[in-house]
């Protein structure tokens, strides 16, 4: 084994990941040798506003998954074909629809699996993670986005962004400027934090649902659904009597807050 070019020493300086702010976390993009643009995921999917009157727009927790975290994006355009077979090094023929070279998509893993390299090393803050994911709502036809838990907090070396295909012989084009990956820090010890209950629902929650549920099958049977009619107490954090969340202590956040990445 050949001996380490670093040392702990190295390590220790590269951590931790600490904000100027101590009330704050971090979240460091390192920038390798080739850099992907890296900027803050968006509200708006193109399907959503194609949709009758734009109406899934109205959808809170669409929008607000939609602009979880940061998106990188495909810096060409390409069309690439999985021939059905399990081995990586001719089963995907990659098409170059530009002019540059397309080192950040090839086949690595076999089985149908189109890699993409990200461009950059993150590192995140101490027990913090990365969930490393397709962009949300962005459906492809013969492809999949494959999702990953990364420790970023400690992590010095850089991952990958993998779809599957689910289709053979069907060509799936990525266009210049269209995201593959989606990426958001995450407590990596917090789903461990809950205890789980299963019971049934208590009198007062009973009342509370049925009247929203009556108001959702009436809304249902309207044949002619008008934006005035649509329901926004979700979107306005709101009970069905018009009391607001808010009232009771509770947060409602609208709009997911990320920062743009700055330049160190």
């Amino acid at each position: 084994m050949s001996e380490c070019p670093f040392s702990k020493g190295d390590i220790e300086n590269a951590y931790p990941v600490e904000c100027k702010d101590p009330d704050r976390l971090v979240v460091v993009a390192n920038e390798t040798n080739n850099t992907l643009k890296l900027e803050k995921a968006r509200q708006r999917v193109q399907w959503m506003d194609d949709t009758t009157n734009s109406f899934a727009n109205r959808c809170l927790p669409l929008l607000s998954a939609n602009e979880l975290g940061w998106v990188i994006s495909c810096p060409e355009s390409f069309t690439a074909t999985w021939d059905g077979s399990a081995g990586w090094e001719n089963s995907i023929k990659i098409e170059h629809n530009g002019n540059n070279d397309l080192w950040f998509v090839t086949s690595h893993f076999g089985n149908g699996i189109l890699t993409f390299h990200t461009g950059y090393m993150f590192q995140t803050s101490k027990g913090h993670g990365l969930y490393v994911k397709g962009p949300t709502n962005r459906h492809k036809s013969a492809i999949y986005p494959l999702e990953g838990l990364v420790e970023t907090d400690w992590l010095t070396f850089t991952f990958t962004m993998n779809w599957r295909f689910t289709e053979k012989n069907k060509p799936v084009t990525f266009e210049k400027g269209e995201p593959f990956c989606q990426v958001f820090p995450y407590p990596r010890d917090y789903v461990n934090k809950f205890e789980t209950i299963q019971r049934p629902m208590s009198e007062g929650t009973k009342k509370m649902f049925s009247v929203f549920s009556e108001s959702r099958k009436s809304f249902n049977k309207s044949p002619e659904r008008t934006s005035k009619d649509w329901q926004k107490n979700y979107f306005r954090g709101m009970y069905h009597d018009g009391t607001s969340c808010e009232e009771f202590g509770f947060k409602h956040e609208p709009k997911c807050n990320a920062s743009n990445f700055k330049k160190d």
